[in-house]
Parts: C-alpha cells; structure tokens; sequence
C-alpha cells in the first residue's frame, strides 16, 4: 500500500516537477547556487501538495496541484526579477510596488500576511544590498532560519592516572 502511494505521489508530481526545472524564467536571474536553493525549496512544496492529493481522484489532484502551482510560479518568478532588479531601482515608489507585490504573493502561497517592517525594511535597504544579499533576504519569507548551532562543549580535562587510584 505504502509503495503503491509512493508511486502515485510521484507520478502526480513528474510533470509540476518538470515544468519547475526546466522553466528557463524560474531561474535565468540567479547563478546556480540560488537557482539550485530556490528550485528545490519549490520542490519542497509541489511534493507536499502532491502527498495531500492521496485521497484524492486524478482530476481533483491536477485541481489541487494547478492552485499551489500558480502562487509558487509566481513566486519564484518574482524572486528570480528582484535578486538583480531591486539593488537597481532608484524609485522609493516603484521598490515599494515591486516588494508589497511579492509580500502579496508570499501571502497567497502560504497564508501567512507579510509585515509591513520586512517589506519597509527591504525598500530601504535596497541600495545596500547586492544580488546576493537581495535573493538572501526575499528567502527569510520562505526558508525557516537556520537555528544557531549549539556550541560544542569543552571535552572534559583529562584524568590523569594517580588520580583514578585513591590510597586510603
């Protein structure tokens, strides 16, 4: 039953998986680093909604898949436009429209409302940061942070061999 679930998971997936690697528009604005983190976060939620369509018929699946599939492509079609248009743009007015309309994007594909401060934040950065740190930035919506590795503690001192024999 389990491989059999597998197999229908995956065959749901192939052709949104397709149409998410090979569009040329996902990814044309990014180097291969970022194209590579953005298309497999994708990934990520196209297999989600793809597990959710189990209970599913084939045609309530291909419904379900299509209404992730367009705030997802739009998405990240927006953060492939603005990781090398915002650092560019001059315009207070124009950044903010740019932003809010990826913020509202965010917001249709994970029901979460973007805050104001993100989307001032990043208008008013936006001259300080290069493509990288850009992409970077328009990420924090979508990837959880990486939580700070715990640091290491010190091994304990050793023991040195008179100590393991008390005399009494």
């Amino acid at each position: 039953m389990l491989r059999n679930s597998n197999r229908q998971i995956r065959q749901r997936l192939r052709p949104w998986s397709e149409r998410l690697y090979e569009n040329e528009g996902f990814r044309d604005g990014l180097d291969d680093d970022q194209a590579s983190r953005l298309l497999n976060w994708g990934l990520e939620i196209l297999s989600a909604a793809a597990a959710e369509t189990l209970p599913l018929n084939d045609l309530e699946a291909e419904e379900h898949l299509e209404e992730v599939w367009l705030p997802l492509s739009r998405v990240i079609r927006q953060i492939n436009t603005l990781t090398t248009l915002l650092p560019t743009v001059v315009d207070d007015g124009e950044a903010g429209i740019l932003v809010d309309a990826f913020a509202g994007s965010v917001s249709e594909l994970t029901g979460k409302e973007v805050k104001y401060d993100w989307i001032d934040g990043l208008v008013e950065q936006r001259g300080e940061l290069d493509a990288a740190a850009t992409f970077d930035h328009l990420l924090t919506l979508l990837l959880p942070p990486t939580p700070p590795s715990e640091p290491t503690p010190d091994p304990p001192p050793a023991i040195k061999s008179e100590q393991l024999h008390h005399p009494d």
